[in-house]
Formats: structure tokens, C-alpha cells, sequence
């Protein structure tokens, strides 16, 4: 919560600050007034007023807490701790004689200065560890025991008070050590030793389809990937080997073709092979060769079928995962939920509900880790959710208004929509309201856009630039009406297979190359930039020669792509580009389509019946490649079963707005 705070943000706290300072001294001058009068004005100030403090406090906690969604946790309990340990310094000190109120106030308020400060500073040096709230709270409690002890006696014992210089340097000294502490743990000894090789940052932009990129001639504006693409080599037809996650990702990881669902079955049959892509033991992913080589690996994933997808996090040492599918509410008090949550149930119009930002997160994520690592070689994945579904860009990136803030249509029978989202079943859709979908989906390019900018203007700003090979890519993307439907997964036509492909680096040449390559050749050719043996389970080519320079295209080959998913209507389908053609054939009826993608880009012209002579060359390309490369989920295990538990796997499906 205290990384990457705009402007906004720290204003709402001081705002919240203000408020809190108010709503306490109230309730306290409420409090005191009564126990004044009930007590006949017999209670002395030194020990009412703090008493009072406490009482209200406590008041504005139970206020509060009364909003949260979660019932209190340890942190509350610290709160109320540390409330009732500064009443009873605050009240018994000073009758005690041994310090004044003046005093035990002054101590306290250094070791609130000093909490807030822990809590900044632990924060950032615990920010990728697996038990991040945990270790801040016990870190930040620590330095706020210690601060106050020390605080006490800086402040001065009624027999040897400090003087007031060395009181205040004791008082800065306690504040300012933890943010010292953790410029020193970040970042350590600046002297330079040597690299293991090139980093390499992997950009996957899920759901993006390479025609609205500005980059690839849309009508979006994408200049982060218009300047990599003027600086590096840019892929003009690069396809995905699936038209949705599980297939596209398993099969780039493992460098090999993804796993189509069995001709003829019923949709009940899918459903119970769809939730067993993975990769197997002996397919090693290009994280695992590199920390063999020493190193430093980190993925931030925010795709839910990612995250428990066996074998997809191997060999990365870090990974973070941010939750697309959670509520946040956003408003001026981010940095005060009690607060906001409180306002949220009272005055919602104050605080708005939305998805949760995982672009923003990831980015966050991304930069620190790449400051933390300016003299190592590391291995750092990013994928973004967006711009997948549920669409709902922040209002920077919107260009039209609409009848709802986001869009995450309805599947099947399944509802995961709250107010303010479109959660009328897809059938039901009223195509006027079209464009401003697309216009949402456009705002997430926008947004992600921008991330990808932040990451590569940072790797210049620390000087990596020199030694940092950045790939942007897309898992498929995203039919928006093009062939009467919307999402993803139901067919292998050009909006869901071709993707875009940027890579820039020390020796990348600035080049667009036309002909198509496909996505199972880009763990080999990062490989081949890092300076790593392939993987012999890889079955792609590496590209990097074309990156450097060193042969003027790639290799003419045909480009496969399977795993159609289950939202499919009638068949699973294949496909294969062969130079400027594509066929697609269902693997049930053994129908074909073929389409001139020189002159029909948007595959409208099906040419399959008026020139079956086009169909030959791609149609026996396609049996050879069948049988070469198992199709089915028992070929290709053999009999092995996945780990990961089928209902949970559903759930995710469901929650992603799969099913």
C-alpha cells in the first residue's frame, strides 16, 4: 500500500490524518466533559484526559471496524494495544513523578512518527517475500517498541532529561533509520561485478490482437510499442499457438504445440480435459535454464489459470500474482480503508467500486524488482491481464461513455457481475452498444500501453538498456463480433491467432519482418539471446539470427496452432499459415476453410470450394504435422495425471469468465 503513491494518494492522507485527529479530539472533549460532570470535577486532567483519549479511540475503532468485510485481526488488536500502553505511560508517569505528560506525549509521538516510517521502509524491502503483511507488522511493531523505549528516555526522566538539541536528533535519528535502513538493504554495494549474461524482461499482454496496435497499423495508439518497434525488430505475422491461455502458454513455455481437445465428444467431455493443460516434468522452461546459469528469476502473473498451472512457475525463485477478479474501492482515503469503507457504506457516492487494478500492481512489482537488480542478470516475466475481460480502463484511457462502467458479459448461466457491469447473457447483447465495448477494450490497450512504457523507460533510466534484451508479446487475442461472436477460445481465425511480437536489445536491428513465425520459436530465440543451450524437448527455432542480422528473414516454415477451447459451438478446430494462406480444418467433420490473407485479412472470402488446388500443399503440411506431434491428452502425458485439483481449476475457469 506504501509503494508508488501519487500525489492524490498522500493528499487523501493527510486529509484522512486531519479528519481522524478531529473525530478523536471531539469524541475526547465529548467524553471528558461528562466524566468532568459525573465526577463532580474531582478527576484531574493528568489522568482524565488520557483515559478519555483511549475511551475515544477505541469509540472511532469500533465505529469503523463496524464497515470492514473481515472480522478484526491481530493488527487491531496491536492498535487497541498500543492506545491503552500510551494512556497508562501518559497517566501514571507523571503521577509517578518520574516524567511530565509533556514528556510521555513527545515520546509517543516519535514512535508514531517512527511506526510510519517502519511500515514505509519494511514495505519495500519486504515486498517480495511470501508473507509480506506478516513480516511488515512485525517488523513495523518492533521499531515502534524500540522507538518508544528509546523516545521515553530521550525525552527525559524527571532526573536527567536530554537537552533539547540531542532530544531532537534522537527523535530524527528514530525516524529516519528504517528509511536508512532500507536504502542500504536495497541497495547494497554499488561495485559492479560480472554478468552471467543479458537480462531478458518477457512482456505478455493477454487477450491483445496485433490489428488494433498502432504498431501493426490499428486504430489504437500504442507508442510504447511503436518506439520498441522503431528501435527493434518487429513481427508483422507472428501467431499464437492456441486462442486462449492454457494451450498458447503451456505450448510457448515448453516450445511445443499445445494439446487440442478430442474430436466428437460432447462439451462435457472438454470440460474434463480443458483443466489439465500443464507442462510436463521433462519440458524445461527457459527460467529453469537460466537460474542453472545463476539467474535471478521473477514472474507477476495476473491470469488466474497461470498461477496453479502446473509446471508454469519452474525455475522462477520470486512470482507475485495480483487478483483480476477482486473488488477495490478506490477513492481519496485509499490509505485509510477504515475510513473509506466507512464512507463507502455512508456516502457511496464518495468511493468508487472497481475491479482490481492488476496493471498497476504488476507495474509497481516491475519496476522495484528491476531497481533491485540493477547488477544482476535476471530473468523477469510480466503478464498482464489486461487487456482481457472484465474491460474497465481507468478514465484517462476512456474515449466513450456508456450505459455501464465495465464490461464482462455473461457465460452460459454463470453471474460474477456486480452494479455498474454489463451482465446481460451474450445472446441478449444489443449491438448498438458494441462500439463502446470496443472502445473499453481500446482503453485497456491504452492502459497496458503505458505499463509497458514505464518498464522500458526504467530499464534506461538505470542504464540496462545496454544489456537487456525486452520482448512484448500476447498469449491471443480477442474477437470482438469480427465472425459474429465475442471473447476467445471458439475458433483460429486472425483477431485470436495473430499476435504481436517486439523484441529490442543490445544487438537487435531495427527491422520488420513480413514472413510468419510462430510463437514456439520464442523460448529458443531468448535462449539463444541469453546466450543459453536450448532445452532439447524444444521444438522451435531460434529467430535470434534474424534478430542480429545474421540471415535476412527466418526460415520458411508453416505455422500450426491448436486447443480451441470449450466455448466452442460445433468442433475443435486447427489451423495452419502457410506464407500468405491459411487453412483451418475441424478436427470432427475434417471440413476446411482456406483464406488469402494478402487479400482478405479479415477472413470474410472462404476460397476452399473455388480452389481446392490451394488446399493440397497446407491440407498434407497439416497430417504430417498430426501425426508427428500427439493431439490428446493421453498421447501426450502418457497416462500421467495432473496435480492440480480438477473443482479448483473450474473455479478459476468460472471466476476468469471462461465458463
Amino acid at each position: 500500500m506504501w509503494t508508488g503513491g501519487t500525489g492524490r494518494d498522500w493528499l487523501g492522507a493527510l486529509i484522512g490524518l486531519g479528519l481522524y485527529v478531529g473525530i478523536l479530539g471531539l469524541l475526547t472533549e465529548g467524553v471528558w466533559a461528562l466524566l468532568w460532570k459525573t465526577t463532580r470535577k474531582r478527576l484531574s486532567h493528568a489522568v482524565g484526559v488520557p483515559f478519555c483519549a483511549v475511551l475515544a479511540a477505541a469509540g472511532v475503532w469500533a465505529i469503523l471496524s463496524a464497515h470492514r468485510e473481515y472480522a478484526p485481526t491481530l493488527d487491531d488488536v496491536l492498535v487497541v494495544a498500543a492506545l491503552i500502553s500510551f494512556a497508562a505511560a501518559a497517566t501514571l508517569l507523571p503521577l509517578m513523578g518520574v516524567m511530565s505528560q509533556r514528556a510521555v506525549c513527545g515520546a509517543a509521538g516519535v514512535a508514531l512518527a517512527s511506526g510510519i516510517a517502519a511500515v514505509a521502509a519494511s514495505g519495500q524491502v519486504f515486498l517480495f517475500h511470501p508473507d509480506r503483511a506478516k513480516a511488515v507488522t512485525a517488523a513495523s511493531v518492533a521499531w515502534v517498541g524500540i522507538a518508544a523505549v528509546v523516545g521515553l528516555a530521550g525525552w527525559g526522566f524527571q532526573t536527567s532529561p536530554l537537552p533539547k538539541t540531542r532530544r531532537l536528533g534522537l527523535s530524527l535519528a528514530l525516524i529516519a533509520l528504517p528509511l536508512v535502513a532500507m536504502h542500504v538493504l536495497l541497495i547494497g554495494s554499488p561495485a559492479p561485478h560480472e554478468r552471467r549474461g543479458s537480462n531478458i524482461v518477457l512482456i505478455v499482454l493477454d487477450t491483445l490482437r496485433a490489428d488494433y496496435c498502432s504498431a501493426y497499423g490499428g486504430p489504437v495508439a500504442t507508442p510504447a510499442l511503436d518506439a520498441m518497434a522503431h528501435r527493434g525488430t518487429i513481427f508483422n505475422r507472428s501467431y499464437a499457438l492456441g486462442p486462449w491461455t492454457p494451450p498458447s502458454m503451456t505450448g510457448m513455455f515448453a516450445s511445443t504445440y499445445p494439446l487440442g481437445l478430442s474430436p466428437g465428444p460432447t462439451r462435457e467431455a472438454w470440460l474434463d480435459e480443458v483443466w489439465r493443460y500443464a507442462l510436463r516434468a521433462e519440458d524445461r522452461p527457459l527460467a529453469e535454464l537460466l537460474a542453472a546459469q545463476g539467474y535471478e528469476t521473477c514472474a507477476l502473473i495476473a491470469n488466474l489459470m497461470l498461477r496453479d498451472m502446473r509446471g508454469m512457475l519452474r525455475g522462477f525463485d520470486t512470482n507475485c500474482f495480483s487478483h483480476p477478479m477482486i473488488w477495490r474501492q478506490r477513492g481519496l482515503f485509499g490509505y485509510f480503508p477504515f475510513l473509506q469503507s466507512t464512507l463507502a457504506a455512508r456516502l457511496p457516492c464518495l468511493v468508487d467500486k472497481r475491479y482490481n487494478d492488476t496493471t498497476a500492481d504488476l507495474t509497481r512489482y516491475a519496476l522495484a524488482y528491476i531497481r533491485r537488480h540493477t547488477t544482476d542478470s535476471f530473468f523477469l516475466w510480466v503478464h498482464y491481464i489486461d487487456p482481457h475481460a472484465p474491460y474497465d480502463p481507468p478514465e484517462a484511457y476512456r474515449t466513450m461513455t456508456g450505459p455501464w462502467r465495465a464490461f464482462a458479459p455473461e457465460m452460459d448461466t454463470t453471474s460474477w457481475f456486480e452494479d455498474g457491469v454489463h451482465e446481460k447473457p451474450l445472446a441478449d447483447f444489443d449491438e448498438r452498444d458494441r462500439p463502446y465495448v470496443r472502445s473499453l477494450y481500446k482503453g485497456e490497450i491504452r492502459y497496458v500501453d503505458d505499463a509497458v512504457g514505464r518498464i522500458v523507460a526504467e530499464l534506461a533510466r538505470l542504464n540496462l538498456g545496454a544489456h537487456t534484451y525486452v520482448c512484448v508479446t500476447s498469449d491471443h487475442g480477442e474477437e470482438l463480433w469480427d465472425h459474429g461472436g465475442w471473447g476467445h477460445g471458439q475458433t483460429v481465425y486472425d483477431e485470436l491467432m495473430h499476435v504481436p511480437l517486439i523484441i529490442t536489445g543490445p544487438d537487435v536491428r531495427p527491422l520488420a519482418v513480413d514472413e510468419p513465425v510462430s510463437a514456439i520459436d520464442l523460448m529458443p530465440t531468448l535462449a539463444d539471446l541469453a546466450g543459453v543451450a536450448p532445452a532439447a524437448s524444444w521444438h522451435g527455432t531460434s529467430l535470434a539470427p534474424v534478430l542480429r542480422g545474421e540471415r535476412p528473414t527466418p526460415p520458411s516454415r508453416a505455422c500450426f496452432g491448436r486447443g480451441t477451447g470449450f466455448r466452442v459451438q460445433t468442433e475443435p478446430l486447427e489451423m495452419v499459415v502457410l506464407d500468405d494462406h491459411k487453412l483451418i480444418q475441424g478436427t470432427s467433420s475434417g471440413k476446411m476453410e482456406l483464406y488469402d490473407l494478402l487479400q482478405d485479412p479479415r477472413e470474410q472470402v472462404d476460397l476452399a470450394d473455388q480452389h481446392p488446388e490451394l488446399i493440397e500443399r497446407p491440407a498434407a503440411l497439416m497430417n504430417e504435422w498430426r501425426a508427428a506431434y500427439p493431439s490428446t491428452f493421453e498421447e501426450f502425458f502418457g497416462g500421467e495425471q495432473p496435480t492440480q485439483d480438477r473443482h479448483e481449476m473450474m473455479q478459476q475457469l468460472r471466476a476468469i469468465g471462461y465458463l
